[in-house]
């Protein structure tokens, strides 16, 4: 995931990177998008120049199919859980149903949070899993409530998570179709690449002392 600035004639400039999944594929992407422009009849030039892109670039072999969602960006990819009786993808047990299973579907959010809406509270975290979650029942309203944490974060990180929550409402139904009321929304913090994404975004510059 690169963040570039536009030019007034539609190319880009001053990329950086955001997110990477092989410390190669950056520097890889870096060099491909020099190659890259828009249509600068779109819109007039002083909307165009400085303006920041985030563009994404996926890499693999010949006719793979790219990712659906990147990590880049707090709670992607998210998924809706819900249990099934047998053949379930992953264990869910519970004191009631210690030996449940659960089927997982990929979620898309109606409202999620822009990458500078979620740097102070990712800066606030140092240390701790690098990689924890949240599993959620919602609200009528379809925001995330009665979360419980996943990955055994630090208080840091656990009170960055609630913060974050906040920020984003599930759609009524998962990507494929199955209703939100049928199961619980899981989504995941990888906070290493957040951090990066966050320091390395002109959009969340870091406070000054």
């Amino acid at each position: 995931m690169l963040e570039c600035l536009l030019t007034p004639k539609g190319g880009v400039a001053d990329c950086v990177v955001l997110a990477e999944s092989e410390p190669a594929f950056g520097e890889a992407s870096l060099r491909v998008v020099r190659k890259f422009g828009f249509d600068p009849r779109k819109a007039p030039p002083e909307a165009l120049t400085g303006a920041v892109v985030a563009i994404p670039i996926s890499w693999g072999a010949p006719q793979a199919v790219p990712p659906s969602n990147l990590e880049y960006v707090a709670g992607r990819r998210a998924y809706l859980m819900t249990p099934t009786k047998a053949g379930g993808k992953i264990a869910c047990g519970t004191k009631a149903a210690p030996d449940q299973r659960c089927d997982l579907h990929d979620l898309s959010w109606d409202r999620q949070p822009y990458l500078e809406d979620t740097a102070t509270a990712v800066r606030s975290v140092n240390g701790g899993p690098p990689v924890t979650g949240l599993l959620c029942t919602t609200r009528p309203d379809r925001q995330l409530d009665g979360c419980e944490p996943l990955g055994e974060p630090t208080d840091a990180q656990l009170n960055a998570m609630d913060q974050l929550a906040g920020m984003f409402t599930a759609k009524a139904e998962a990507d494929d179709k199955t209703p939100l009321a049928q199961g619980r929304v899981m989504l995941r913090f990888n906070w290493p690449v957040l951090r990066r994404a966050v320091d390395a975004s002109r959009l969340s510059p870091p406070t000054k002392p």
